[in-house]
């Protein structure tokens, strides 16, 4: 009396049933069931088991399901959130703003001005690859960073412009240094550059950071 004689656990109970209608089954005279008794618990255990697959792959499509939804909330949600920070801070008309369903514009707007890249570091191969990678600075989603090169640090060129906080540049001259800086850009907005990266200084494949 007392003891356990259906699992409790959920993904125990269909193989536990299984196995006791098809051993019943098998064993029927010895445990004095009559066909129509056996057959009984067969139709029930295999009912069971048929309906607990059911549950299970409904489970698993709905989880599957609110992944798909979460990703997909990332998404969209980031792309609003930028542009609504864009648009908070240009002269777009409130009317607009409330019939995108948007707050209209905050009397004091943030984001209003791009803020300048941080921590730039270049990583220089042989193959004459550059890595560059820099800290964002609390610019939002949609703001360019625009890539400068120079060769003496002094007179600079337009390398590239993204809106990720690394990229890889190609073409460059094992052993002849070459200088990096970054700054972010919205609309006709730009920040100020940040530091200096120079790679292959000392001629070899040696990352290094030096003031602006």
């Amino acid at each position: 009396m007392g003891q356990k004689v259906i699992p409790t656990r959920i993904g125990e109970q269909a193989s536990f049933f299984l196995n006791l209608a098809t051993t019943a089954a098998d064993n029927g005279s010895a445990l004095d069931l009559t066909a129509a008794e056996i057959t009984s618990l067969n139709i029930a255990a295999n009912q069971f088991s048929a309906s607990n697959d059911g549950v299970m792959a409904a489970y698993d499509s709905y989880r599957s399901a609110i992944q798909t939804r979460k990703s997909s909330f990332d998404t969209i949600a980031a792309l609003v959130r930028g542009y609504n920070q864009e648009w908070q801070a240009t002269n777009v008309p409130d009317y607009l703003l409330a019939k995108l369903g948007l707050p209209v514009h905050d009397s004091t707007p943030s984001f209003s001005t791009p803020t300048t890249p941080q921590s730039l570091s270049a990583t220089a191969l042989t193959t004459g690859e550059v890595k560059l990678k820099w800290k964002r600075n609390g610019n939002i989603a949609i703001t360019q960073f625009v890539v400068e090169t120079s060769s003496d640090a002094v007179t600079w060129s337009f390398a590239t412009v993204c809106t990720s906080s690394k990229v890889t540049l190609t073409g460059y001259t094992p052993g002849t240094p070459a200088y990096f800086r970054v700054y972010a850009k919205r609309r006709t907005e730009v920040s100020a550059p940040s530091t200096t990266a120079v790679v292959y200084a000392g001629g070899g494949e040696t990352s290094l950071q030096i003031a602006a």
